[in-house]
């Protein structure tokens, strides 16, 4: 039998609040790129894809443009949708998916009165995230000892330091000659202005799985979510935007051994500038809770995706005697009540 790490919790991704002076550009978009669109989108539930470049699985309508641009002064390719105005409505859910960075540029009025959601479900990365085990700051592996100890991967880092995985014992006679070690914790990335326009890294793989069963997928990073307009942008009590990592898988039980969970993801970023802004919901890049190791109770549980709010993601329940529990998710939710500032950098 072994002991089975958890999977390390990962980092949020930290905040920053900071006010420049007057109008400015839309950040890290090119001068060609930045004209707002001529119609206004009215948004209830739906999904934004940034891959396809489509809303609910179809192009924009008339007046509202969907297109990419090389990011400057360099980053990741962005997708930016062109809008006259934006609202999303009391009650509903904008998902976003994709490969890209979103950047929604606008002229109007923008109203954040549902929720927009860029953050990673499990091993599926928000817009322009890292896949699970992927990215700059993506955790480390857990190591093996013997045949029956695996470590827990690491949580992924962004702005600050992931989580640590856990180490395992093995007392079994003959299959045990040390300790195995725990997944390292996802290095920090980006800078507090968040030059680039990036998503979150994804956690770290357990130790080996000799059984050859094979096991649960990391948590996925954060996607980034910006939006602009020279107009007021209003976030409404009750609505919000969430980039959060996804939850790290448990461990897998499979032919009497009892694998080492994975790592969560880390949270991502949210970059908001406008004439005016107006904050009473809440903005969160919360990273996702570690996944639980397999005992002889069964597999692990897969920890909980960084949602909207102030909590921190919990890890997976490690069942059973030989188990642990993952580590819960960094937390950096901030809540304000009103802020009126040219630019809000949110994810680091």
């Amino acid at each position: 039998g072994s002991q089975d790490a958890d999977g390390g919790s990962s980092s949020d991704s930290g905040s920053r609040g900071d006010a420049d002076p007057g109008p400015a550009p839309v950040a890290h978009v090119p001068t060609g790129g930045q004209a707002p669109g001529t119609a206004d989108l009215d948004l209830g539930n739906a999904e934004i894809d940034t891959t396809a470049l489509e809303l609910d699985g179809a192009a924009p309508p008339s007046g509202v443009v969907f297109d990419t641009w090389a990011q400057e002064p360099s980053g990741p390719e962005l997708a930016v949708l062109h809008v006259r105005s934006l609202t999303v409505q009391a009650g509903a859910t904008v998902r976003v998916v994709g490969d890209r960075p979103l950047v929604i540029i606008a002229e109007g009025q923008v109203v954040i009165a549902g929720i927009v959601d860029g953050g990673a479900r499990a091993d599926q990365p928000g817009p322009g995230g890292g896949a699970a085990a992927t990215g700059p700051g993506s955790g480390g592996a857990g190591g093996g000892a013997g045949f029956f100890s695996d470590g827990g991967g690491g949580g992924g880092g962004f702005g600050s330091l992931g989580g640590v995985g856990g180490t395992a014992t093995c007392t079994a006679p003959g299959n045990c000659s040390a300790l195995a070690s725990a997944g390292s914790a996802g290095t920090a990335y980006g800078d507090s202005q968040l030059t680039e326009l990036e998503g979150g890294s994804g956690g770290g793989q357990p130790g080996r799985f000799d059984s050859g069963c094979g096991g649960n997928p990391p948590g996925a990073g954060g996607g980034a979510i910006q939006l602009y307009t020279t107009g007021e942008l209003q976030i409404a009590s009750g609505g919000g935007i969430t980039v959060g990592g996804g939850g790290g898988g448990g461990g897998f039980t499979c032919n009497d051994n009892w694998g080492g969970a994975t790592g969560g993801g880390s949270g991502g970023a949210i970059y908001l500038q406008a004439a005016t802004v107006v904050h009473q919901g809440t903005l969160a890049a919360n990273g996702g809770g570690g996944g639980g190791g397999a005992g002889d109770l069964g597999s692990g549980v897969t920890g909980d995706n960084g949602a909207l709010g102030l909590d921190p993601a919990a890890g997976g329940d490690g069942p059973g005697f030989f188990g642990s529990p993952g580590g819960a998710g960094g937390a950096g939710t901030v809540s304000y009540t009103h802020l009126t500032l040219p630019t809000i950098r949110r994810g680091w």
